[in-house]
């Protein structure tokens, strides 16, 4: 295979921050964003992890499953979707992990309780990723290449950025952040 990269998901796509910081909402669902992704990632996974753990509500029940990935991938995807989006709760806290090659050892797409989203692909399968997302209407920079990443002293006259410019606390920007940060800040200069 060839050389891996790992890629993320665009932080600027799936968060609207509010007020006091606090994720509210994700500007694209994020059921929309796990089934693309699944739909274009599964043809290069063999096993899979998918853990859904108790939560302090118990709103949601706990699950666990895991092993060969079945031939019915279309409806192995939407068991896992089903189980994660039908109840309305969940809103990224699960662990979900699609392997090619040995179990656990080879990971290629990972959730980990609402971290983020990580893909470790070459190439030719990030390229095929990017036209999946397009065909189903979402960015073709929903993920980006590790090292990608902008960190820089904040441009923006917030409060918060004055103190981080006198204080000399970079910021660590997603390539969409930093380019709507810039045009943001044009705009108002």
């Amino acid at each position: 295979m060839r050389n891996k990269k790992i890629y993320f998901i665009d932080t600027y796509y799936t968060e609207k921050p509010s007020l006091i910081g606090a994720v509210q909402d994700f500007k694209i669902p994020l059921s929309k964003i796990v089934e693309v992704t699944l739909k274009a990632i599964i043809s290069f996974a063999d096993d899979y992890y998918f853990s859904i753990p108790k939560i302090i509500n118990n709103k949601i029940p706990s699950f666990k499953a895991e092993g060969k990935i079945p031939e019915n991938k279309n409806k192995f995807i939407k068991d896992i979707c089903a189980k994660l989006f039908n109840n309305n709760q969940n809103f990224g806290f699960f662990e979900l992990y699609l392997y090619n090659g040995d179990l656990k050892t080879k990971s290629i797409f990972n959730w980990s309780l609402g971290d983020f989203i990580w893909l470790e692909l070459n190439q030719d399968q990030f390229e095929h990723i990017r036209s999946t997302l397009m065909r189903n209407n979402l960015p073709k920079d929903l993920y980006y290449k590790k090292g990608d990443e902008i960190k820089t002293l904040p441009i923006n006259n917030s409060i918060f950025s004055k103190i981080r410019r006198l204080l000399n606390w970079k910021k660590k920007y997603t390539p969409r952040q930093w380019l709507v940060e810039k045009q943001t800040y044009s705009k108002i200069n």
